[in-house]
């Protein structure tokens, strides 16, 4: 019992002078409650760091204010451009099928004028040949059959020496000439069988050929100058697609920092009252 009643007066004694010391630190009436310098830097850290962090969000947005007016003045260029592909295009199918429609054209007139040449040009000047041919044959076979007669008539009759000669002369140049004529006319003949129908028909053949190299060429020149305009069509729009989806994203994102900056205002305000 002693020992328990000595245990109680030692609390005691502790307790009071807890209170007294609690007592001497309270602030008296009319003094102001000093803060510990600790506590101001911190709340001045915790100040500057918000007005750091508002200048950065700042800086983001218009940031991303300059990028969304970049894209869309781009997504503006790449609607133009898109715009003059797709005419560039059309204006390509109908310059290629003209050159195309126009080198057909050239190719039906050669093969026209070939199918003349074979069928009608060619053996008209071959039979125009042997008719001058045969005509100069003849001139000579009458020639000397005249000559012949001359020289019988004036064989059998008495004529002045000086007037048959004559006349005999003349018939022996008619004669020479036409012989002269027949040979020209061979060779004419000859000439224009062997050489010049050969080589005129081969000139149609190449003439015929060059046209459908033509044709095929302006058709191949169609084909990959399309190919070319399309591929140009499709990146057009391909820019266009990604423009907007930038642009899509770039929107959703400003306004989910916006969303979240509303929130953030509006609970601030709630925990305020």
């Amino acid at each position: 019992m002693p020992r328990i009643a000595c245990l109680a007066t030692r609390m005691l004694v502790l307790s009071a002078f807890t209170i007294l010391l609690g007592a001497c630190a309270a602030p008296r009436n009319g003094e102001e409650v000093t803060v510990a310098p600790s506590q101001e830097n911190a709340k001045k850290d915790a100040a500057d760091k918000e007005k750091d962090e508002a200048k950065k969000k700042e800086k983001e947005r218009k940031k991303n204010e300059r990028k969304l007016a970049r894209l869309q003045r781009e997504l503006d260029v790449a609607r133009r451009a898109l715009e003059k592909a797709r005419l560039d295009l059309e204006y390509t199918e109908i310059t290629t099928q003209e050159a195309i429609t126009e080198a057909q054209k050239q190719l039906d007139l050669s093969v026209e004028r070939f199918e003349n040449f074979k069928t009608k040009a060619a053996p008209m000047r071959i039979a125009q040949s042997e008719q001058r041919l045969q005509r100069t044959r003849d001139a000579l076979q009458e020639s000397e059959e005249e000559v012949a007669q001359l020289e019988l008539m004036y064989g059998q009759e008495d004529f002045a020496d000086k007037t048959k000669e004559i006349v005999l002369e003349r018939g022996k140049r008619r004669l020479q000439r036409t012989r002269e004529s027949l040979t020209l006319t061979e060779q004419e003949f000859d000439n224009l069988t062997t050489f010049t129908i050969p080589i005129e028909t081969r000139e149609h053949e190449l003439r015929v050929v060059d046209k459908q190299q033509t044709v095929e060429k302006a058709e191949r020149h169609k084909l990959l100058t399309l190919i070319d305009k399309q591929i140009a069509v499709i990146n057009a729009e391909m820019k266009i697609e990604q423009l907007e989806s930038d642009i899509e994203d770039l929107t959703e994102e400003m306004e989910e920092v916006a969303k979240k900056e509303a929130e953030k205002e509006e609970a601030e305000k709630e925990e305020a009252k």
